[in-house]
């Protein structure tokens, strides 16, 4: 197989790439989104069997 170059480029992609790399890029990458996941589930699932359940119940 031999590639050929087609004319595209992504511009700044390896500094992207590089930042990802380092501590504070792991940060960023990996364990922000975990905690806005869990935020949100949080914010989503937060109160089940609360007051805000009965009360669309019995109205």
């Amino acid at each position: 197989m031999v590639g050929e170059y087609i004319g595209l480029t992504i511009p700044c992609v390896g500094y992207a790439i590089v930042f990802a790399t380092s501590k504070q890029g792991a940060l960023l990458v990996l364990i922000l989104p975990g905690v806005l996941l869990v935020a949100y589930s949080v914010f989503i699932f937060g109160d089940p069997c609360g007051k805000s359940t009965s009360q669309r119940i019995i109205n």
